[in-house]
């Protein structure tokens, strides 16, 4: 085939490969257009949905709000201590009839194409209803109890019931917001946001707002943990308002601006009410306000909540009806712009089909736009056509090119004249020189082609094709001379890598200099900044037996700056003999090659360029090398310092990798989970976790860790080793922020002991609210009357025996509160009465300040009553009063009086009785003393004599036992007198042992009597 015919077939070929080309960019235009059409549909679909799910969220947050009122008007009838009034119980079953309503309609969005998240959720509210129910009959037990008692187990089962339901709700509304979220939609994004927050802040008010409410009911605070759950709600709340301020702003809407103010006041309010409030009741006064007014507020709180929310749902539906708008445009433009497309490339393939291959064959414009010269040369050497590269080439027209000799302007290395009919070397490149217009020579390669004549078919004519090389073969040549240097450098790279003293290797570079310019002498200085801020230029290596040249001193006074600026300032710098080249690295000047030479040829310096790169390579090699050698130093010392403190932290510290296995854990952390003998490395954390649940609930957390950038703090029962379960707090994030394939730290902390002291206070409190209400009950069945006074002398508790001493028609209800004297007044009219010796006025002054002392126990009369009151000051300052009915006391007391007077009548007539027969007994004894004492004076023998004086002794003991009946006479009558007198004991003892002697023996008892020889002769008794 010839030439031509190639050349035609190769341009249909790319003619067809251009059309096809043309095929393949329309069809991908059309698969781009649909996937905009099929997108515009998804998104306009979106966005109808998020309009239904806007609609649907208010009737959440409506149902929201009903259970609100239900919720507070039920835990207001539960804090009564009284019945519930008509209009209260018609009032509490509006509120649920209304609440059932409110869940019907919520109820209705099942039906609708939502997503299944959100609708699983709204299920739980169902499923819940009847749940609610039963808890209502409960709570209609309680109230229907009588007599009305406060009962908190009531009130903590509804509260945790009314809790679940809001959980509930927050989750359906938490789900509600993430999907009413549109990623391309900031503004969107704000407001489902912003709806979410709001109905946050909607539980915190309402928790005030009831707190409020119970508290007037009670007269007294809750207890310590409900008042620290609101306190934390309190401060939920703040938070809250400060973010939808934040959120309303950037909206820019004005009425939600109003809105949230009006809130934002209302709000103010209730936490400056609430704290009136408790104030007045840690002072024993009466509450700022009553219950009812409390409730007012609240209620116009809740209905800013509502209608603040409905504003937020008519923003978010205005912006849902704009994107759906747009995306209906967005929609319509991409299917007009699909069917412009179709038809654009249609009419651009019949267009091309008629149209492409015609330029396609003018190849000969191509040709002159070559930068190549083309020449057509006849038979006698003469140009017949030239391209515009030639004219560009050899700078002369076409017309002065056409007709003229080819030898005028071109010449081949080594060929003789008839170079151009040499057939061996067509088509072979050959290389030659070219003579332009000003005479300049330059390298050429000359291609030489034949070219058929369509006349006659004989290859008379030459194509020539002529590229100008002369930059080319100056490169050459000077690539010639740059082998020999890198061959040098090559030498000076293998010392280098060898790590060879710095001056060895320098010294080579300076010997290849020198041998490269044919000198002997040179040197080398390496720019060092010193710490003044000047240039220090330190000899590396020097050749040669002269003195050190006088700019190298110069040189070394650079100002810094300056130094490093000498490169870019001159490329070379010659001076008294020598020449300096300055190397650069990155435009500084790093080191000074000095050569004794006068100047060095702009060629040469070219030629000298990778020479000089690589000693610039070389100070940045040792620069880096000091560098690492500093910086691995330094490493080594941060890595020792970082070990230290974790091996040395008192904090349990844990490195996870992407798996959520332990990578390192210190000391502490092995600790607290009790140690292994290969350590916690690789330990899968999930195995130090006490149950699925809880490692359920750690991975989810790790997650929004790992995904979401986010700081870790959870509280999670764990396990240790040994099987003791223990409560770790896990405080982690990213070990480097944003980089999540790094892994996670953690630090773990052991709040086993707070968790177990938290648990304690919590069955403390309950035993304490069960002590209470045993307590109550205790005294109320007291037989006693009892009261108990706070700080301020105003009753604080008391039960029905007391209110009954007030006087008819009070009750413990109606007397708490009231002051001590109030109540003191009271009693004083219903029948107290004073001391002897008092009147009204002064029994009630007395009165004051009996109850004013440490403690007191007196009598009082109540009408025919006789009551003992005691009375004692607790350590908080107040009081408590007993009153004991002693009516029968006093009446046994009577009695005794009188029998006591009976009995001292009786004794005075035993004891006259007992002197007389005393004094009529001794005579005759005084009688029978005298004889016997006649009798002893007559001769008797022995036994006579002894009988004798036993009977003298038993008259004398007989006497003193009269003696004695008349003392006891005496002692009765209080005229005993005591007359001490001198006695031998000694002869006391022997006449009492002669005396019971005989009656020993005849029970043969044995009967002795031993005296101290030391006892006195007598003693005075």
């Amino acid at each position: 085939m010839s030439k031509q015919g190639q050349l035609q077939q190769q341009t249909a070929g790319i003619g067809q490969a251009v059309i096809l080309i043309v095929v393949i960019l329309g069809s991908l235009q059309l698969v781009a257009s649909g996937l905009l059409i099929r997108s515009g549909v998804y998104n306009y679909r979106q966005a109808s949905q998020h309009a239904t799910l806007n609609a649907a969220n208010l009737d959440i947050f409506l149902l929201a709000s009903a259970i609100n009122r239900e919720n507070q008007l039920q835990l207001g009838l539960l804090a009564l201590t009284r019945p519930a009034s008509r209009r209260e119980s018609v009032e509490l079953q509006l509120a649920r009839t209304a609440t059932d309503q409110r869940l019907q309609i919520a109820l209705r969005r099942l039906s609708q194409p939502l997503a299944d998240d959100s609708n699983a959720a709204l299920l739980q509210l169902q499923e819940r209803q009847p749940h609610l129910r039963q808890r209502r009959q409960e709570v209609d037990k309680v109230l229907a109890r009588r007599p009305v008692l406060f009962d908190e187990n009531a009130i903590f089962g509804w509260k945790l019931s009314v809790g679940t339901w809001q959980d509930a709700i927050d989750k359906v509304l938490r789900l509600d917001a993430f999907l009413l979220s549109d990623g391309a939609d900031d503004r969107l994004n704000r407001l489902a946001e912003t709806k979410y927050q709001l109905w946050q802040l909607s539980r915190s008010l309402e928790q005030e707002g009831n707190a409020l409410i119970i508290r007037a009911q009670l007269a007294r605070k809750l207890n310590s943990t409900d008042e620290y759950e609101l306190l934390r709600s309190r401060e939920r709340a703040l938070l809250l308002l400060e973010s939808l301020r934040y959120n309303t702003g950037y909206l820019g809407d004005a009425t939600l601006r109003q809105q949230l103010a009006a809130l934002a006041t209302q709000t103010w309010l209730l936490h400056q009410s609430a704290d009136r409030q408790l104030l007045a009741l840690e002072q024993g006064r009466a509450a700022p306000a009553t219950a009812h007014e409390y409730k007012t507020a609240a209620q116009q709180v809740n209905r800013n909540l509502g209608i603040f929310f409905a504003e937020l749902t008519r923003a978010a539906a205005n912006r849902v009806d704009e994107q759906q708008q747009r995306y209906a445009q967005s929609l319509a433009l991409n299917i007009s712009f699909a069917v412009l497309a179709l038809l654009l490339y249609a009419y651009l393939l019949l267009r091309m089909r008629y149209r492409i291959l015609r330029p396609l064959q003018r190849m000969q414009r191509v040709l002159d736009a070559a930068a190549d010269a083309i020449l057509t040369v006849n038979a006698n050497h003469r140009i017949e056509v030239a391209n515009y590269g030639a004219e560009k080439m050899f700078g002369l027209p076409l017309a002065a090119l056409q007709g003229l000799s080819l030898d005028d302007i071109l010449s081949v290395d080594g060929a003789d004249a008839d170079w151009l009919d040499d057939e061996g070397r067509f088509d072979v490149s050959r290389a030659g020189s070219g003579r332009r217009h000003d005479g300049s020579r330059f390298f050429a390669a000359i291609t030489v082609s034949p070219l058929v004549d369509g006349r006659d078919g004989r290859h008379s004519r030459r194509l020539l094709i002529i590229r100008d090389e002369h930059q080319r073969t100056i490169a050459e040549q000077s690539l010639a001379r740059s082998m020999q240097l890198l061959s040098a450098i090559q030498r000076v790279e293998s010392l280098l890598f060898a790590r060879s003293p710095r001056q060895t290797v320098f010294r080579e570079v300076l010997r290849i200099l020198l041998d490269y310019f044919g000198v002997a002498e040179g040197l080398v200085l390496s720019l060092e900044a010193s710490r003044d801020k000047s240039a220090s230029f330190r000899i590396q290596a020097r050749l040669g037996n002269s003195k050190e040249p006088p700019w190298v001193e110069r040189f070394r006074q650079l100002p810094l700056a300056v130094a490093l600026q000498q490169g870019q300032l001159q490329q070379t710098i010659s001076e008294d003999g020598w020449t300096f080249l300055p190397i650069q690295i990155d435009s500084r000047t790093v080191m000074v090659a000095g050569i004794a030479i006068d100047s060095i040829a702009e060629a040469h310096y070219q030629a000298l360029q990778p020479l000089l790169g690589a000693c610039g390579s070389i100070v940045s090699f040792y620069a880096e090398e000091d560098r690492r050698r500093a910086s691995e130093r330094n490493l080594r010392e941060v890595l020792q310092l970082e070990e230290a403190i974790y091996s040395a932290s008192p904090v349990g510290l844990m490195r996870l990798d992407n798996n959520y296995h332990i990578v390192r854990a210190n000391r502490a952390g092995e600790a607290l989970f009790g140690t292994r003998e290969d350590g916690l490395q690789g330990v899968p954390l999930r195995e130090l976790l006490g149950s699925d649940e809880a490692w359920q609930q750690l991975q989810g957390r790790l997650e929004e860790v790992r995904h979401h950038d986010r700081h870790l703090n959870i509280e999670i029962e764990c396990v240790q080793v040994s099987g003791k379960p223990i409560w770790v707090l896990f405080a982690g994030q990213l070990l480097f922020p944003g980089m999540a394939e790094d892994g996670v730290i953690l630090a773990c902390f052991d709040i086993t002991g707070r968790r177990e002291a938290e648990e304690g206070v919590l069955r403390a409190r309950d035993a304490a609210a069960e002590s209470r209400q045993q307590l109550e009950l205790a005294i109320d069945s007291l037989d006693d009357a009892f009261a108990l006074f706070d700080a301020g002398d105003r009753l604080v508790r008391c039960n029905s025996h007391f209110a009954r001493l007030a006087g008819a028609g009070s009750t413990p209800e109606t007397l708490k509160g009231q002051s001590f004297a109030s109540v003191l007044r009271a009693s004083l009219i219903a029948g107290e009465q004073p001391e002897p010796g008092y009147e009204e006025h002064s029994w009630f002054v007395e009165r004051l300040a009996r109850y004013g002392r440490e403690a007191s126990s007196f009598e009082l009369r109540w009408n025919e009553r006789w009551l003992q009151q005691a009375s004692r000051r607790v350590p908080d300052g107040g009081a408590v009063c007993v009153l004991t009915d002693i009516s029968a006391l006093k009446q046994q007391q009577a009695d005794l009086l009188l029998a006591r007077d009976a009995a001292n009548a009786a004794s005075r007539a035993k004891s006259a009785f007992l002197a007389a027969m005393s004094h009529e007994i001794r005579t005759p004894m005084n009688g029978v003393l005298g004889m016997l004492e006649l009798l002893s004076l007559t001769t008797l023998d022995e036994a006579q004599r002894d009988a004798v004086d036993t009977v003298q002794e038993s008259a004398h003991t007989l006497l003193r036992l009269i003696d004695d009946i008349l003392d006891f006479s005496k002692i009765e009558a209080g005229k005993l007198e005591i007359i001490p007198e001198p006695a031998s004991v000694r002869a006391l003892m022997q006449r009492v042992h002669r005396l019971y002697t005989e009656l020993a023996q005849r029970k043969q008892l044995w009967f002795l009597l031993d005296i101290d020889e030391q006892v006195a002769p007598a003693l005075r008794f």
